[in-house]
């Protein structure tokens, strides 16, 4: 039965193809930068086509492409967004900065991305040379509005996120089978055997 295998056949590129645009999402999502996010994605997105081209009728890759393209579509937003901000940073007018605060605000989602931290700190740094320049003309009101927007969002992604912040040294390799033994009471195991090798 040529037609059974052939059959089979294309199941079971179909099957790996689908598989891979999964892998590839999943990699997209945990990815710091959207470039690279949007590269995975955009790779996903020719294989869930190549898929649909197999079995043109199934609902769950019709579904799962249409998913994976509006991703796609929104990482090459923020990464146009985030082109737009670096332009508008770089005009250093109050006008150019109230917009790219703004078009930060949008993308904040992506607020682990470097390229994103980078912009957002050049554009704290523009609110704060503003609030010293309104102190040095004596401009008390001007300058607290400054220094009140750096605080609000996007500038907030610039704040230490205390679940991801650890003070201190951890003496763990993560591989211990018991974290106390190891730390409490090996180290008095060895130093009394140094002591007393008998």
């Amino acid at each position: 039965d040529l037609e059974t295998e052939v059959g089979q056949a294309a199941i079971s590129v179909k099957s790996g193809l689908l598989e891979r645009s999964r892998k590839l999402v999943a990699q997209a999502r945990f990815l710091s930068k959207v470039t690279e996010s949007k590269g995975n994605m955009a790779a996903a997105v020719q294989f869930l086509e190549h898929a649909l081209r197999l079995s043109p009728d199934d609902p769950a890759i019709i579904g799962q492409t249409q998913t994976t393209a509006t991703e796609l579509a929104r990482l090459e937003q923020a990464e146009n967004d985030l082109q737009e901000a670096r332009r508008l940073i770089g005009l250093n007018t109050e006008e150019s900065r109230r917009q790219a605060r703004e078009m930060l605000r949008g993308i904040q989602e992506f607020d682990q991305d470097p390229a994103y931290l980078q912009l957002v700190t050049a554009l704290r740094r523009q609110f704060l040379a503003e609030a010293e320049n309104a102190l040095r003309q004596k401009q008390v009101r001007a300058a607290s509005g400054w220094l009140s927007a750096a605080k609000e969002e996007p500038f907030a992604a610039l704040e230490p996120k205390p679940e991801l912040t650890m003070f201190g040294r951890t003496y763990s390799s993560g591989r211990e089978q018991d974290l106390e033994d190891w730390l409490l009471h090996k180290p008095r195991g060895v130093v009394s055997t140094i002591h007393d090798p008998a």
